[in-house]
């Protein structure tokens, strides 16, 4: 995982400059979803999803959406 979010990190911060309240979740190959801080680059684990996840977005409500290569998957915080 500290592969994964090293790298997204670096695209994370930048992002920063983007404006305040951005926040970078990741997912990695084992299912762990984190949260990245963006200003020092430390990554919180968050929980494991239960499946090896593509890709992770957030809806306007904080809904968290994730997909593998044929399910959509959500979670209500």
């Amino acid at each position: 995982m500290n592969n994964l979010i090293w790298q997204a990190a670096v695209l994370g911060l930048s992002f920063a400059s983007l404006g305040r309240g951005v926040q970078l979740w990741v997912d990695d190959a084992n299912g762990e979803i984190g949260k990245v801080d963006i200003a020092t680059g430390a990554v919180s684990l968050v929980g494991n999803a239960g499946h090896v996840l593509t890709d992770i977005a957030f809806d306007p409500s904080g809904n968290l959406y994730g997909i593998d290569f044929s399910n959509l998957y959500s979670w209500t915080p």
